[in-house]
């Protein structure tokens, strides 16, 4: 765990160097949360540093996926809704993450205080960026409460700078509508599939013939009477 967390700061590190754009993304999907550290904009001689080994290929890294594009690195990972709250990358940089059921919905709340701008390095050194982009996806959920600072369709953005870092409190309320959305499906299948329909015909069909060979067999007891 001590090795991972060495890893994540690296990367983290590295984002900060001038004309590199981060960003961090999530997607909330049916009680998994994806997450993505996204770098682009850096140059060549910086792309051979997102590479070193020991920020990229050691053993304690297994379990962080890498993918590399033309101008891009990105380092993700999947985490269910128990252990999200163990992500280094969240962690490194928030000075509290909370995510929790609160009656019927998920509450996820980070504290004031956006730790990584700008980065210290050393006493006298300080590494640099403009901006980051905190985006969360929701696939299935419904928001009932946020405070983004843009909404583009299920997609909630927080943008991050050196003026607002101090006080930058992501907060976002969300309930599961699977639930309903299952139940409804289920509902229509019932009412529209052909099998089902044959299935309570035939239950009726026996029915009405017990019914009239009790019928029968009573008269008949009657008769011999």
């Amino acid at each position: 765990m001590k090795n991972k967390i060495y890893y994540i700061v690296g990367i983290l590190v590295l984002l900060l160097f001038t004309g590199c754009t981060p960003e961090y993304n999530l997607e909330i999907n049916n009680g998994m949360i994806n997450e993505e550290l996204k770098i682009s904009g850096y140059d060549e001689e910086q792309k051979e540093i997102f590479f070193l080994p020991q920020y990229a290929s050691t053993d304690h890294t297994k379990d962080y996926k890498q993918k590399e594009s033309t101008d891009s690195v990105s380092y993700s990972y999947r985490f269910s809704f128990k252990n999200f709250l163990n992500s280094n990358m969240a962690k490194s940089c928030y000075d509290a993450l909370l995510l929790y059921k609160e009656d019927d919905h998920y509450v996820l709340h980070t504290g004031s205080e956006f730790e990584c701008m700008p980065y210290q390095v050393s006493d006298t050194t300080f590494l640099e960026y403009d901006n980051i982009n905190i985006s969360i996806k929701f696939v299935d959920y419904d928001v009932l409460e946020n405070n983004a600072d843009s909404v583009n369709g299920n997609v909630y953005t927080w943008t991050i700078n050196k003026d607002n870092n101090n006080d930058k409190t992501i907060l976002v309320k969300f309930k599961s509508n699977k639930t309903n959305t299952e139940n409804q499906e289920k509902s229509n299948k019932f009412d529209l599939n052909p099998m089902y329909i044959a299935i309570a015909i035939g239950i009726l069909a026996i029915l009405v013939l017990f019914i009239l060979l009790y019928v029968s067999m009573v008269n008949k007891k009657r008769n011999k009477i």
